[in-house]
Parts: structure tokens; sequence; C-alpha cells
């Protein structure tokens, strides 16, 4: 857990995924810690590398799954965010209700990232970098994205919790403004679920986790 938090988001989806079993965790669960273990020591020449490009600039990455939990059905979201060109946060967390659509679940990750970007917005003008224009968060969901700039979807949204849409009110706000990203170069998609080599690999790089070498 701590390792997962602190230098290395490319495991974060997977010990969060085992958190929900350590309770009361079977055979399937420590074999599955013993691969997460077995992985780190693979690659313990990795890792997270901070500093970064001028002007100091946030920016967000959010995405989610949609019921992928057998067990309950709940969704998971994930989000990141970057300072410059550098990871600063990260994010995988198990939604509280069940959403009824992929929309309704990247809605949900949305008022989640928003939160942490407001919060993220405090800090940074306390220690002197204040952000002058809105946090850039970029989502993969173009039907997430007009919900969120068009609040006349009533017949979608009525049956979605009212503290979930937070979101539409910093966006008029002009605290955050959502953009739409390719799939294949959302950074969430690491914290939401297993991916295959080459892009788990790409997008530990595009996070920042390096080796010595540079990889």
């Amino acid at each position: 857990m701590y390792v997962s938090m602190a230098t290395r988001p490319d495991i974060t989806y997977a010990v969060s995924h085992l958190g929900k079993y350590s309770a009361n965790p079977g055979q399937a669960h420590w074999t599955a810690a013993q691969r997460v273990i077995c992985y780190l020591n693979g690659t313990c020449e990795q890792r997270l590398t901070l500093g970064g490009k001028q002007p100091v600039v946030l920016r967000g990455y959010v995405d989610s799954d949609f019921a992928q939990d057998l067990d309950d059905w709940k969704s998971i979201s994930g989000y990141s965010f970057n300072l410059g060109s550098r990871e600063i946060l990260w994010s995988s967390k198990k939604q509280a209700t069940i959403a009824v659509s992929s929309t309704e679940a990247e809605y949900v990750a949305t008022d989640h990232v928003t939160k942490e970007a407001v919060w993220l917005q405090t800090l940074l003008s306390l220690i002197g970098y204040p952000q002058n224009t809105a946090t850039l968060i970029h989502c993969d969901n173009m039907g997430t994205i007009s919900l969120i700039c068009n609040p006349v979807f009533h017949l979608h949204t009525k049956h979605i919790d009212v503290k979930h849409h937070y979101v539409r009110d910093r966006v008029e706000a002009q605290d955050v403004n959502f953009e739409y990203v390719p799939t294949a170069l959302n950074l969430a998609d690491l914290l939401i679920k297993g991916l295959d080599r080459p892009k788990h690999w790409r997008f530990m790089e595009m996070l920042g986790v390096q080796g010595k070498s540079g990889r």
C-alpha cells in the first residue's frame, strides 16, 4: 500500500483490488499478492522521477471502468494529476454507488477528480504557484463531457445523486475544464484495469516511472 501510494502508481490498481479481500483472503488472493511482489522485484530499478517543464501548470486525467467488479457491480474511478510534466498524485478507488451506464460511471469519476483539482489549486496557491487558468482534465468519454457541459439532459441525469453534479458548478466557475483524449493516451487507464505489457510500459514512461537509464 505504501509503495503504491508513494512512488509506484503502476501497481495502484492491483493493490486497490487486493485490498478488498484483506479481511478474509484466500489462496487466490495470496497468489495474486505474490505476483505483485514478484513484479516489484523484477522492476526494482524503476522509480518515480520528479521535476518537469515550466510553467508549473496542473493537469489531470480521469477514467472509469463500468461494473467490472462481479461481486457488487460497482465501477472503479481512477485519476491522476501532473505538475509541469511529472506525476504528483494518483488514485484508484471503487465508487460508492452502482452506475447504470459507462457514461454515468465516468460522470461520477469526474466529480471525484474535480474535488481533488480544487484542493490542489488551493494548495498550489498557498505555496506560491497559483493556477491562473482553469485546470485542464482529460477524459476519454464524449458522453460524459457532453453531460458536464450541457445540463439540459435531465432524463439522463435525474437519477444521479445531486452531490455528483458539483463538477458542473466548477466548470461554470472556470475552475476546471474537460477535454477529450483518446483512451490510448489517457494515463488514468492504468489505474482502473490491468493492461497488456506494451501499453502498461508506455503508460509507466508517460507517468514518469523510469529506471536509471531512463526506463
